[in-house]
């Protein structure tokens, strides 16, 4: 049996309802920088086992949801469904079969960025659900609202930190992929040269 959304009261205005509610309204940037971290992170760490620009990219997409919901201007809260661990996988492997027919771009671009880039079916969707599920879990980490298990009625059980402190994991994970990033150029440009 699927478990509703939890029940949020209807919202008259923004500012009557708490922060983290708040989300399906164009107060917040609809595509948050701060995903770009873990997703790099993760690709990066592994890259060739994922598709870089894929991975990177799909936890960006994830947040197509939010002006669209913001779009719908309901007077209740609409649940972000987009924001599950099941349907953000189905949103990472669209996204993943819509960048295909580009891999082509994507590792000429790759490879001016010195980075490794080989095209395979499987390493492509993967990549498309593991960076749609980075966005989702990253939320999940202060969004006391993030349905991630659903159709689960659980409460979230990722929900153990604060805004600020998602935000310094996601600034770290952008660090530490720089950081990775530096590696394998300079790994690659020593190989050329």
């Amino acid at each position: 049996m699927l478990a509703p959304w939890p029940a949020i009261p209807s919202r008259p205005s923004p500012k009557a309802v708490p922060l983290e509610f708040q989300s399906t309204t164009l107060i917040h940037m609809p595509f948050t920088p701060y995903h770009l971290g873990p997703g790099a992170a993760i690709a990066l760490s592994l890259p060739r086992r994922f598709d870089i620009p894929v991975l990177i990219s799909a936890g960006l997409v994830v947040d197509l949801e939010v002006p669209i919901i913001a779009l719908i201007k309901s007077e209740h809260y609409i649940p972000r469904y987009g924001h599950t661990l099941l349907v953000s996988a189905g949103v990472g492997l669209v996204w993943a079969l819509l960048l295909i027919p580009f891999h082509g771009f994507l590792g000429r671009l790759t490879r001016v960025l010195r980075l490794p880039y080989e095209f395979g079916l499987v390493k492509t969707l993967l990549s498309g659900v593991v960076g749609a599920w980075s966005h989702v879990l990253v939320d999940g980490l202060y969004r006391t609202d993030a349905g991630v298990f659903w159709p689960s009625n659980m409460r979230n059980p990722l929900c153990r930190f604060g805004r600020e402190d998602a935000e310094l994991f996601c600034l770290l994970s952008l660090a530490t992929a720089a950081g990775l990033y530096v590696v394998i150029a300079w790994r690659a440009r020593k190989e050329v040269g």
